[in-house]
């Protein structure tokens, strides 16, 4: 009710297409909506898009663009993905894929961190950016083959030794907002199972390539 009120004092216009807004509390109309690339819900990834057309616009804009009133929206198609792929009521704890400190420094946040918070709330979940950390200075992933992918990001992560306690037995929720070859995900849930966690699943808004 609150969120058709305002929209009727301050519309809010698509971001793709730059008409008023139809959804009520939200940014992407309709007929946008429609044309986001979406994963069907029985595709083995677990994802809720393609990384392509207009998804890939609305995920860079978010990303790059600092148009992070874009997240209800994000968190729309993150949560529904969720919803078909796991058992979310078996979800102890919603965790953040943390980015290298000098990319948080220049964008001012941290995309997947965004999203797993605005996810926990949606599951009412803990989301806890604490218990993974990002460490050293790798190469960029994008210009790398699997294999490279691979040896670039051993080392990289850690749980913090007073946090590794809490991941004892649990199942959490990996958040991370593109994924490709899957090679910096495994690595993080190779960390959060040595640390002790149960079960880590893994969610990501966008899927890059086939």
């Amino acid at each position: 009710m609150l969120a058709s009120i305002l929209d009727l004092f301050f519309p809010r216009n698509c971001p793709v297409c730059r008409n008023p807004s139809d959804r009520p509390g939200r940014y992407i109309c309709s007929d946008c909506l429609n044309r986001v690339p979406l994963l069907p819900p029985d595709d083995n990834l677990p994802a809720a898009m393609h990384f392509e057309g207009y998804g890939r616009k609305l995920i860079l804009d978010f990303k790059f663009r600092q148009k992070l009133f874009l997240l209800e929206d994000l968190t729309d198609f993150l949560e529904a993905a969720a919803l078909a792929h796991y058992n979310v009521p078996s979800v102890d704890v919603v965790v953040p894929m943390p980015v290298p400190f000098w990319r948080r420094l220049s964008r001012g946040y941290n995309q997947s961190g965004l999203l797993a918070r605005a996810l926990a709330r949606r599951i009412d979940r803990a989301c806890r950016p604490d218990l993974l950390a990002r460490r050293g200075f790798p190469r960029q992933q994008a210009m790398l083959d699997y294999e490279a992918r691979r040896e670039n990001v051993k080392g990289t992560f850690r749980v913090p030794a007073r946090k590794a306690g809490y991941l004892r037995s649990r199942t959490v929720l990996l958040v991370d907002d593109i994924r490709t070859t899957g090679a910096t995900c495994d690595e993080a849930v190779s960390v959060l199972k040595a640390a002790g966690a149960a079960k880590v699943l893994v969610l990501t808004l966008a899927q890059a390539g086939d």
